[in-house]
Parts: structure tokens; sequence; C-alpha cells
């Protein structure tokens, strides 16, 4: 079977290739660089059910109904029998009288008037339905493009929101009775962590531990804190040094582990890139890490150190 291509810019197009396919012809393609459109608008517009996608030698016989391509033949047909007509009103005039010979004329031409206005009704029936199309076609996409631009805002809003903030795992929760107890608690065993990474320097604004609180007795994993820092920085710094929390096995702080607040897309981004390096790893692709937003491939330095491979 021949490799389907991008009738523009001649890109293989492959089954996760972002294109569209003429639903006329279901021969050409096209990708959405050459359309135009970004990803994020590629995934929202396939979505609309009522749009559809043609290419240009398709579009014109999609757009231009059979009619109104019709309408240049019936025309040429009018004319033709126009020209019948004058000749068989010459042979009546030698067989009938004048009378008979102008009644037949006058319901001829009152047929080819009501034939000629049925068709220009026809083709303005069309056109009008073609514009109302158009009409919502193009209301359909300002719409979509509105969405994005909102949750794309709304996304950006949540990053600054969560920039400064780390989400911390395994910190055995404390027995206080009260709220401010529990804080405490809490809030001494962070100053111990950031202490034993080197850390003490950063200052934290705010601790919290999400989710609802266990009743007594459940033996359910404690509950993961929010840690908001001063800066974006500190942030930062406290993440690189938060792997050699598993070298601290004093108090259990090899259990503790860290990473950045991310906001439920990026959540649900980095779930996928998970599930996909989990793949790759099982088919046999080895060195494999996730690095801005890709499974990319690791190469050993001279120095021993792993750095991302430039090829993935």
């Amino acid at each position: 079977m021949a490799q389907c291509q991008c009738y523009d810019c001649g890109k293989a197009i492959h089954e996760n290739t972002k294109a569209l396919n003429c639903e006329r012809c279901d021969r050409n393609w096209k990708c959405s660089t050459c359309l135009g459109i970004d990803d994020r608008i590629y995934l929202e517009l396939i979505e609309i059910d009522s749009l559809h996608w043609f290419c240009e030698n398709c579009e014109e016989a999609v757009l231009k109904p059979e009619s109104l391509q019709n309408e240049s033949k019936i025309m040429s047909m009018i004319g033709e029998l126009m020209e019948q007509v004058n000749t068989l009103s010459k042979s009546l005039e030698r067989k009938v009288d004048v009378a008979t010979v102008l009644d037949l004329e006058r319901k001829i031409d009152d047929s080819l008037g009501a034939a000629h206005n049925r068709v220009e009704t026809k083709v303005d029936s069309i056109v009008n339905t073609l514009n109302r199309n158009a009409t919502t076609v193009q209301e359909c996409v300002e719409g979509a493009l509105k969405v994005h631009m909102l949750e794309d805002k709304e996304e950006e809003e949540e990053k600054k929101r969560r920039k400064t903030s780390i989400i911390v795992h395994g910190v055995t929760e404390s027995e206080a009775g009260d709220y401010e107890g529990r804080m405490k608690d809490d809030t001494d065993i962070l100053q111990r962590v950031l202490h034993d990474i080197s850390c003490d320097t950063v200052n934290v604004k705010q601790v919290i531990r999400l989710g609802k609180r266990q009743t007594e007795g459940t033996s359910a994993n404690p509950r993961p804190i929010k840690m908001v820092l001063e800066t974006e920085d500190s942030k930062v710094k406290v993440l690189a040094s938060a792997k050699n929390l598993r070298n601290k096995k004093d108090g259990g702080l090899d259990k503790i582990f860290m990473h950045q607040d991310l906001t439920p897309k990026q959540r649900q981004a980095r779930k996928l890139l998970v599930a996909e390096l989990k793949d790759r790893r099982a088919n046999g692709e080895e060195n494999l890490m996730i690095l801005n937003g890709k499974v990319v491939t690791r190469r050993q330095q001279g120095n021993g150190d792993i750095l991302p491979s430039t090829s993935s």
C-alpha cells in the first residue's frame, strides 16, 4: 500500500500525524502545519462533527451543487428549444391560421418562463443554503478559538499560582489533637528535611496537608504536603537537592520524595508520558527519560554523567 503524503509539503502521513483527509475523494491529505493550525486547535476541531474538510480538487465540486453546474446545460437546451419553436412556427403558418399560431407561441412562452423561474428559485435556494452553512462553520471555529484562548489563559494563571510550590510525599502524619499542633509538627519535619539536603536558607511561606484527614485507626498512606516557598529559585534549588533524600536512612527520610506542583493539565500530560515510557521500555528500549515534555534517550558521557540524546 502506497505511503500517504501531505499534498502541499510532501510530508509522510503516519498513524499519529496530525492531518486531515479529504472526505470526498479519500485520497488527498494535508498536515496541520500546511493547514496553519496548532496541535491543540487541531484536536478540538476534529471533535466537532459538523465541520468537514475537502481538498482543493474536491471543494469546487462539493460547494458548487450539480444543479448549478447544469444550469448552463439547461439554458443551452432552452435555446435549442426556441430554435425548434421558430422552425415549427414557420411550418404552422403555412397550414393553420395566424391566431392558432399566436396562441401556441403564448403557451410555449409561458412554459419556458415557468421553467426559467424554477431554475432561478432552485439556484437562490442553493446559494442561501451555502451562505448559512458558511456562517455556521465560521461561528463554530470562532467559538472553538475563544474557548481555546480562555483555557490557555486560565492554565497560565494556574501555573503562576503554583510556580513556587512543591508537593512532598511520605511525611508521617502528626498525632497532635489540634490543627496548630499538627501544622507545627509538619513544619518541623520539613525544616529538618531542608537541613539534611543543605537548603537551610530556603524560606517556607506555607505548609498545607492536601486531602481529607483520615480518622484514627486507618492504615491509609500519609497525605501529601504542599510546601509553598518564597521564590521560584528556591523551588528549583530544593527539587535539585531532593534526590539526596534516598540516601538518608535515619528517621525514614529516604521514604520522602518531592516533585513540582503541577496543574491538572500538566498532570494528565505527565501521565501520558509515563505510560509511553513504560511501553517503550517494555518493547526493549533502554536509557529513556522524560525531559521537557518528551520521552528522550539518554547518552552516557565519558565522565559518567548521563545527558539527553540530541537525536531524540
